[in-house]
């Protein structure tokens, strides 16, 4: 080891901590390196970038005219698993061999009570370096760190007193004890009603929380009126202020265009309540989208984005299914009608699904089985032989129509 290298190195990290500021620091580490350095946030977008010039790589440069990276690029970063790569390490390393366009670098995660909070790249033309190089780096990774530290201490506003409270409805549910009424602590903080809650899930999510946060945070920047958390590995939002004209419809379709322009459609499921008012039911409508979101992926619906409203039924009955032997619930005349069907080789167990389903209309039953209306009503008489069923009567036609939602 070069100490008197390492001992300029500390003199001018340490006046460039004591001047604040990551401009500082970048220059100190840009002096001793002589070489282009940048540092990005937990959204990849660009805090310094040490020369102020173009260097002929695509990120550096990306970076440097537009302040952000393309969609496609991050896309295939994500994809060749360099993302993985890069949260792995907790000290620097060297990628000799860099995405397309890009020269090689040096990198190092910079970390804060043990969270990455942005990304350090110190890129090498020559492709040349040795181990005091790393040393360095994670020494400049340090002197960032504390810089982090030292934004992290200034942001105690009212935003974070928002988060806060947000943060521990989604953790513990609504709770008045003996403190201010919440509903009326964020009215006072200008969060006002209508609400919603939407729980986000990614489909390539490979465990690591920076790319839960950097998302978080993006979808806050675009939306002043969204408020995250992450539990586990699902993303919460809370959506307030929504319009009281605003047609559900319209609603979905605005949180679906607003979220495809963070994250790419492929890469995320989302489930989404009802629009509500009173913050006591907070619990209620944080299940909704937790349910919508597990009966949407388990259901294999179109789509990504899944409202409640949509899997109500599914909701109800699954709770049937999942606590009531089908004896007890499955009308004995469907049982009936199975086995004359297997017996005569016939169908009057399909038609009175269809029949019921299409809610008694004989033309749309007709329709869909193909037959004639005399036929229909022959096989429906048929029925009520075989069975005994009263097919005038509501409760029987409640009983089984549930019945056919049930076992569908």
């Amino acid at each position: 080891m070069d100490e008197k290298r390492f001992s300029i190195l500390y003199k001018g990290l340490f006046e460039a901590v004591l001047k604040g500021g990551f401009h500082a620091i970048a220059e100190a580490a840009y002096l001793y390196f002589n070489r282009p350095i940048m540092l990005l946030n937990i959204e990849s977008k660009p805090l310094v970038q040490e020369p102020n010039q173009f260097i002929k790589d695509y990120v550096w440069d990306t970076l440097m005219a537009k302040k952000d990276l393309s969609s496609d690029f991050t896309r295939e970063y994500s994809q060749e698993k360099l993302v993985q790569i890069h949260h792995a390490h907790s000290k620097a390393f060297f990628l000799n061999m860099p995405p397309e366009g890009t020269l090689p670098r040096i990198l190092v995660n910079i970390y804060l009570n043990g969270c990455i909070q942005g990304f350090m790249a110190i890129i090498c033309p020559d492709g040349h370096i040795d181990d005091e190089d790393l040393t360095a780096a994670d020494i400049v990774a340090q002197a960032f760190s504390a810089e982090f530290r030292n934004h992290k201490n200034s942001l105690a506003d009212t935003n974070s007193l928002i988060k806060i409270v947000i943060a521990d409805l989604f953790q513990e549910g609504f709770q008045q004890k003996d403190g201010p009424p919440t509903e009326k602590f964020l009215q006072n903080l200008n969060i006002k009603p209508k609400y919603c809650i939407a729980a986000i899930d990614l489909v390539h999510f490979f465990g690591e929380k920076s790319l839960l946060i950097s998302i978080s945070k993006t979808i806050e920047e675009k939306f002043h009126e969204i408020y995250s958390t992450i539990i586990d590995d699902t993303i919460y939002l809370f959506i307030t202020g929504i319009s009281g004209q605003i047609i559900f419809k319209e609603f979905l379709c605005y949180i679906r265009d607003g979220l495809h322009n963070v994250i790419a459609e492929q890469y995320f499921y989302v489930g989404i309540s009802n629009i509500f008012q009173n913050l006591s039911q907070f619990d209620k409508y944080k299940y909704q989208s937790e349910q919508s979101l597990f009966l949407g992926r388990k259901g294999g619906q179109e789509g990504n984005i899944f409202a409640y409203c949509d899997f109500v039924l599914t909701d109800i009955f699954s709770k049937v299914k999942d606590n009531m032997d089908p004896i007890h619930y499955l009308h004995p005349a469907l049982a009936l009608l199975k086995h004359y069907d297997y017996q005569h080789n016939t169908q009057y167990f399909d038609t009175l699904k269809i029949y019921i389903t299409s809610i008694c209309s004989t033309n749309k039953t007709t329709k869909s089985l193909h037959i004639h209306r005399n036929s229909l009503i022959y096989r429906l008489n048929k029925i009520k032989e075989i069975t005994g069923l009263d097919l005038h009567n509501e409760n029987t036609i409640a009983h089984l129509l549930c019945n056919f939602y049930l076992i569908r």
